[in-house]
This record gives C-alpha cells, structure tokens and sequence, in this order.
C-alpha cells in the first residue's frame, strides 16, 4: 500500500496567500503571491502524490493548453492534479470533455452552493441552488456517460448529508459519489463517525480538515488550525477510510480563516436538515458539548487584522506542521 503517494495538497489550504481573501493593506501584495508553481514546489518538498486546485477558478479556459500544460508538467514529475470546481455548469464540463477523455481524469470535485455554517434556514437561495445544480447535473449526465470519470458533490457546510446521498441514488453511484470533507461533516448536522457510516460506499475523495470547536449562544463556531490540532480523531477516522478503501484520494485542505457559525440552538437549524433523527440530534449536540474549547473567543491572524507578513507566516506554517502530521501518521500504513 503507497499511502503517501495518495495524499496531495490543496490550494485552499493558502487562502490567504493565494488571494481568496482579499487583504487591503498595502503590503499584502508582497504576501499574497501564492501560484500553482509554489503549491507544486511544496509537493515536491514534501514528496506528496500531486495537488489539488479549483480549475475553473485557475483556468477559465481549458481548452486554450494551459491547462494541459499544467497535466504534462504534473505528469514528468510523476505528481496527480486533482481537479475541483467552483461553480458546477454543463458549458465548463463540455468544455473539460477532451481534457477529461486526454488524461483519464478519474473524477471532478464539485459543490452545490457557496454559503458556509449550514445554517439553511437563513439561505433563501438553498433551495434554487439546490434546484438548479440537479438541473445541470441532467444535462451533464449524458455528456460523461461511457467516461470514467465521476463526479463528486463535496459537504461543503452547505447542503444537508440527505441531499447528497438523494441526489446520488437519483442519478446512480456510477455517475456521482462524495467528496468528503472531515470536518466539514458537522455543519451538516452529523458527527464525523456519522457521516462517514451515511456515505463510506460513496466517497471518493477525502479533505483532511481539522476544526477548534467552540460554543456559541446560537450554537457552535468552527476555527481554522493544522491538523491535529482541533476536534478531529485522525488516527481513527483514517484507519476507517482506509479499511474501506486502501487507495483512497486523500487531500489536506485546511480551513477559512473566518470562522464559521452553524446556529444549532435553532430548531430552524434542524428542520432544514432533514435525515438526521431526534436521538442522533442530542448525540450530535452532546458532541459538540463535548469537544468545544472552553477558552472564550479564538480569532485567527486574519480575524485581528494581523500584519500581512504574520498571517502569510502563520499560514505557511500551519500547513507544514499538517503536512508533517499527517505523513507520520501515514508511515504505519506503508508497505
């Protein structure tokens, strides 16, 4: 088993020196220089298996060879890019077709809507987003059929575990499947054991995301840090996504750095998360009793409008030490 060559690491992981964030002070440009070129340097610094990056974000036009040039790059180095979207459409996949068939590209990350916490009650827009991304989903369907590449709808603090698991066995496990991020799992309103016991026969991918937890009057805030330092259980939760698929993608994707609220105090919270029963909503929430931090208010760098230099340090470091964490963990695992 060659664990380590499945573990890459994605671009998100800089949101702030990558510019996801945008940094007014003057000084941030000198920071927030982060390329696809520096992700592929600490890849291979860290002989990680390749990266992972939003493509249509990267490369709005795929079909004008940088793109593939990226792939050929990847590729001489012996290094995989994980493709993942930002806005799932029918015109950007039909324009990915040939790239896909090219490279044999074994799947897509994808996401349904672009608000974070999973507090769907207060998203007016969750049910069209949630309508039109099945709507794009049938006119994809066809276009990728006799193509062996899936498609893989992440938990992305936005749609509830139902909708993800209703929508696959609505267009068939062959065509969609998870991108399962760990931490993720609890704005969906379900612990990280879980999630994973709704969805192991569908994920395909997995972000590595840890979480400091702390309560909140209207529920519970989740905080960026390195792996390992917050609420997750690698040890275990890797034994069990390896037990049920040795091969298994896996990604190291840290999180925001604003933190992110999910309002379960709210039995509005609960009513727009169909799935979950009322004995796995009191599991849930005495969870979260449980692993919440108890130190008061934690804001990250960015929160205290720290120095550009400070946050770019912090986050660099932050995702080293998660890259060291995780590849000692996985050492045991190596044949």
């Amino acid at each position: 088993m060659n664990v380590l060559k499945n573990l890459s690491l994605s671009l998100y992981s800089f949101g702030y020196g990558f510019g996801f964030i945008q940094d007014p002070d003057h000084e941030a440009k000198n920071f927030q220089n982060m390329t696809i070129e520096t992700l592929i340097d600490i890849a291979k610094k860290f002989d990680l298996g390749g990266i992972e990056v939003p493509i249509d974000k990267c490369f709005p036009f795929p079909d004008n060879g940088d793109l593939e040039n990226l792939l050929d790059k990847l590729l001489d180095i012996d290094k995989k890019l994980i493709f993942a979207l930002e806005n799932f459409s029918y015109s950007y996949i039909s324009s990915l077709l040939p790239i896909i068939r090219k490279y044999s590209i074994p799947f897509i990350r994808i996401k349904v809507s672009s608000f974070y916490g999973g507090n769907r009650f207060e998203e007016d827009k969750y049910k069209y987003d949630l309508e039109k991304f099945q709507f794009e989903l049938g006119k994809v369907k066809p276009i990728l059929d006799g193509i062996d590449c899936k498609l893989l709808i992440e938990n992305h603090q936005d749609v509830t575990t139902k909708d993800i698991t209703d929508l696959i066995h609505q267009f068939d496990a062959s065509f969609l499947g998870v991108n399962w991020d760990i931490g993720n799992s609890y704005p969906s309103g379900d612990t990280v054991s879980k999630f994973f016991e709704k969805t192991k026969d569908y994920i395909g991918n997995v972000h590595l995301k840890d979480y400091i937890i702390t309560e909140s009057d209207l529920g519970f805030k989740m905080h960026r840090c390195s792996l390992g330092q917050g609420v997750v259980d690698f040890k275990q939760t890797i034994a069990k996504i390896l037990s049920q698929n040795k091969d298994m993608p896996l990604t190291i994707e840290l999180g925001a750095w604003i933190n992110r609220e999910a309002k379960i105090n709210n039995q509005n919270f609960w009513n727009y998360t169909n799935g979950v029963s009322k004995s796995d909503i009191e599991v849930f929430k005495e969870e979260i009793r449980n692993i919440s931090t108890k130190n008061g208010q934690i804001l990250s760098e960015w929160e205290r409008r720290e120095s550009p230099e400070k946050i770019a340090s912090t986050e660099k470091e932050q995702v080293f030490d998660s890259i060291k964490f995780i590849k000692e963990m996985l050492q045991s695992y190596e044949q």
